[in-house]
């Protein structure tokens, strides 16, 4: 038996031509040429699977993180919701104490405008009670001026 690569040499032993050898010799190498592509399909096939485990894997991993992506999006929008609720009660506190503010305001005003008016009232009566005092007084002192000057009047 020869090699494709031997040139030349002596005849074969078993009595075959040259062609023959050489047909046979393609059919080996054909032979190989078909386990070395059932290989390469072997070969491809497992690197497809673990291409596709991969795959598998990682959708598995997006589909975790697009999990946990939701549940923050609904933990954000319910604290937003609540951040929004709190805003709303803080703003009808502040409205409510605006219109405390203001009809206290207003009653103090109404108060002063009060106190102003009996304090008027007050100083008026006082003027008042002061002069009838001293009509009171002149009055008193005329008339015990006139009980000790009376000429009725007998020792």
């Amino acid at each position: 038996m020869t090699f494709i690569t031997q040139r030349g040499g002596p005849p074969p032993m078993g009595g075959l031509s040259q062609e023959a050898e050489i047909g046979e010799l393609e059919a080996l190498v054909s032979g190989v040429n078909q386990i070395s592509q059932s290989t390469l399909l072997l070969k491809k096939k497992k690197e497809m699977h673990e291409v596709d485990d991969s795959l598998d894997f990682m959708k598995g991993e997006y589909k975790t993180r697009m999990e946990a992506c939701d549940e923050r999006q609904r933990e954000f929008e319910r604290r937003q919701s609540e951040m929004k609720e709190q805003v709303t009660k803080f703003e009808k506190f502040i409205q409510e104490n605006d219109s405390k503010r203001q009809r206290a305001e207003v009653k103090l005003k109404q108060e002063k405008k009060f106190l102003h008016a009996k304090r008027l009232e007050f100083t008026k009566a006082q003027t008042d009670l002061d002069a009838a005092e001293q009509v009171r007084v002149h009055m008193h002192s005329a008339k015990t001026r006139s009980f000790f000057c009376s000429p009725s009047r007998t020792h």
